[in-house]
């Protein structure tokens, strides 16, 4: 009798931890799948968030690239055409000399430059840059939407479920630390349970207490499972919504790239622009210097002029004396001898003196500027 009764229990015992050793082995199957099943969407996630970060690192620089650029050329635009309004109005307030335009009065050196040319210029130079700085702030929307993605998928917690162990490591990597670390913990449960069975057939007296531990055991493996199921649902959605973002994503890039191929083309004709608008500048510069040098080069014509016609005068008098002297001594020779000389004999002794004449004929395109 007191055999059955002592059998009663042990039996009873042996069943239940060998039920128990089943749903830990169920269990730890399980936290096997949900982890290989959560280390797969950690690494697809953490292989897209990195994805994401290294082509948002080159859109950072490039935008900073496009920042410089932008502000060189608003700087450079406003610089010239502040020194164009500048040099308009030095021309609109310099009053040209009537004696150099035929007598016309009230006439300003703003009247002989095209003017008009400039201004749509300067009107076509702001629309491309503004298309500029437009593009650039269309790029940093962009960006900052994909810094904000980042920043989100970097900074999810779990719902507090996934402690990082270091600032540096991503939740994704802190995802499979603790996967990795329930399964463990699951198979050491696995490790106990099975010591405690062994113990469990040497010694009977504890059957209630060894039941009641390993109910415990089953109860933390159950626990773990619960915890992953959890950790898995919460990736599961995180990763649907990834999929999701993924395609906003691209279509963030390929929008950047569009507004990247606008602002190069806008960048361009800045430059363009920029440069025509410099030449004009640099022009309308040397414009009104060579307005200040022209009266001096007048004087200086005039007084070229002056002394041309004096001393072409001082040597038409010389030549015409000179003639008059070359006629008295042709004359004195006829006088003397031409009737003894036989017409045959040298006709051209009967020649008059060489006459030169000097003409002053001044350019007709000259004349106006010259009245003065």
């Amino acid at each position: 009798m007191q055999n059955a009764e002592t059998a009663g229990p042990s039996t009873s015992g042996d069943g239940h931890l060998m039920r128990d050793a089943k749903l830990l082995a169920a269990n730890y199957e399980k936290c096997i799948a949900l982890r290989i099943l959560l280390q797969d969407i950690s690494a697809t996630m953490s292989m897209r968030i990195q994805a994401i970060e290294s082509s948002l690192g080159v859109s950072e620089v490039a935008l900073e690239a496009q920042d410089a650029a932008v502000l060189n050329m608003v700087q450079a635009h406003e610089q010239v055409e502040e020194e164009l309004n500048a040099i308009f109005a030095v021309l609109q307030h310099h009053r040209v000399d009537p004696a150099l335009i035929s007598g016309e009065a009230k006439k300003t050196l703003f009247d002989f430059i095209d003017a008009d040319t400039v201004m749509d210029l300067q009107r076509q130079a702001k629309t491309h840059i503004h298309r500029l700085v437009d593009s650039r702030r269309r790029n940093a929307d962009s960006v900052n939407a994909l810094r904000s993605t980042v920043l989100f998928y970097q900074g999810l917690d779990f719902n507090k479920m996934v402690p990082r162990s270091a600032p540096e490591h991503s939740v994704w990597e802190a995802l499979g630390d603790v996967c990795q670390s329930v399964q463990e913990e699951v198979y050491e449960l696995k490790l106990r349970h099975t010591s405690l069975q062994e113990m469990c057939r040497s010694n009977i007296s504890d059957a209630q207490r060894n039941m009641d531990e390993s109910s415990a055991m089953v109860q933390s493996s159950t626990a773990a499972v619960h915890q992953l199921t959890e950790l898995y649902d919460v990736a599961l959605m995180y990763f649907v919504d990834m999929e999701q973002c993924d395609r906003r994503v691209l279509h963030t890039f390929s929008t950047m790239h569009d507004v990247s191929q606008m602002y190069d083309v806008a960048l361009v004709e800045c430059h363009a622009l920029l440069d025509e608008l410099s030449n004009l500048l640099r022009f309308y510069q040397r414009f009104v210097g060579a307005y200040v040098a022209l009266p001096l080069e007048m004087q200086r014509r005039r007084e070229y002029d002056a002394t041309t016609r004096r001393m072409v005068a001082e040597l038409q008098e010389r030549l015409t004396a000179l003639e008059a002297t070359e006629r008295q001594h042709r004359s004195a020779f006829a006088d003397e001898h031409a009737q003894f000389l036989p017409a045959s004999l040298c006709p051209s002794i009967k020649d008059a003196p060489y006459r030169p004449t000097l003409v002053m004929d001044p350019p007709p395109s000259s004349h106006e500027c010259n009245q003065g």
